[in-house]
């Protein structure tokens, strides 16, 4: 996952910080998978002009198995903390 995870990892906790969201108002809590993973889908699903089954695909090919019905359900509430 590498740099974009990096960098998507501190543009997720800026905009916690800026938010003055606590610790508890985490938004990926509810979530099973690891933050990093979630991050590089939703940027994929943001950064690019892509259907929800090419953000599967994308994802497979580095090593992350999900369903394209995973997608939507991690870009709504992280999509915009992440794409601001």
């Amino acid at each position: 996952m590498g740099a974009l995870s990096a960098q998507t990892h501190q543009r997720v906790t800026e905009a916690v910080e800026t938010a003055g969201m606590a610790k508890s108002d985490n938004p990926f809590r509810w979530f099973d998978s690891s933050p990093e993973v979630i991050q590089m889908v939703v940027m994929l699903y943001v950064r690019f002009p892509v259907s929800l089954r090419n953000v599967a695909d994308l994802a497979f090919q580095r090593g992350v198995d999900i369903c394209q019905e995973t997608v939507p359900k991690w870009v709504n509430p992280i999509g915009p903390v992440v794409a601001w």
